[in-house]
């Protein structure tokens, strides 16, 4: 079709497997998104960081992540460091928060009815592990996955420390997580743990979106890949996602 940008048939990427795209995408080890053929990251001296130097950029502190998205009447949501955060490998490339580190995103505007959150990680510590929120000055929406559960919820700040709840997952162990906040809500892993549950408020009024941080909580260990989408995943292209990642990162 001229005049289109025309993907290969097989979808194997996780952004590619979702009709949709997301608000925000990013890797630390590749492009989630066939298209997309930007740098990844941003380092402390302004140097991009991308698929041809990562090896020669670890240990190099991170001050931005470039969103890997490429979403139509969406400009790019590129996220912002605070804190020491520092790109570092084992196996695979990963972002290190040091727990009290985590990243400001430009998204709050589009977080007004359903927000699907998938991500690979390796929380490490005790106690809540969010990985990304919506917040304002009096709700809080928060991914977590923790040292004792995952769960998504939204809630009123007073009511914060009552929460209740969720999956436990007390290996807070390397795997691959995803949540949907939608009416038919739901929280997996890629090694089995799933949890179901209907939403009992709606979004309103979020202001502010973090990855790594709640309003009292920081994310400690390891972020490797990272989706945000304005609508709930379906369990199909949920499934795709999840076998790209279990052979990719050698997920069990």
């Amino acid at each position: 079709m001229l005049g289109h940008a025309v993907e290969s048939t097989d979808y194997n990427l996780p952004v590619d497997v979702v009709t949709r795209k997301p608000l925000f995408a990013f890797s630390c080890n590749r492009n989630v998104r066939e298209s997309y053929n930007g740098p990844l990251l941003l380092a402390d001296d302004n140097s991009p960081i991308s698929l041809g130097n990562l090896s020669t950029k670890v240990g190099s502190k991170v001050k931005g992540i470039f969103d890997q998205k490429s979403r139509y009447g969406h400009v790019q949501h590129d996220a912002t460091a605070n804190g020491n955060i520092t790109l570092e490998k084992e196996d695979k490339f990963f972002l290190r928060f040091d727990g009290s580190s985590y990243f400001n995103i430009p998204i709050s505007q589009y977080l007004t009815q359903d927000v699907g959150v998938f991500v690979v990680c390796d929380p490490e510590g005790q106690g809540r592990a969010p990985v990304f929120s919506g917040t304002s000055s009096t709700h809080e929406l928060c991914f977590d996955v923790g040292s004792a559960y995952m769960r998504f919820q939204y809630y009123n700040l007073n009511e914060k420390q009552k929460l209740f709840g969720g999956i436990d997952s007390p290996e807070g162990r390397l795997d691959g997580y995803a949540g949907a906040y939608a009416d038919d809500m739901f929280i997996e892993s890629t090694s089995g743990s799933v949890g179901e549950g209907v939403r009992s408020k709606n979004l309103e009024n979020i202001d502010t979106s973090y990855i790594g941080r709640s309003t009292l909580d920081t994310f400690n260990g390891k972020i490797y890949e990272l989706l945000i989408f304005d609508f709930k995943v379906s369990n199909h292209a949920k499934e795709q996602i999840f076998n790209d990642w279990r052979n990719y990162y050698s997920l069990t």
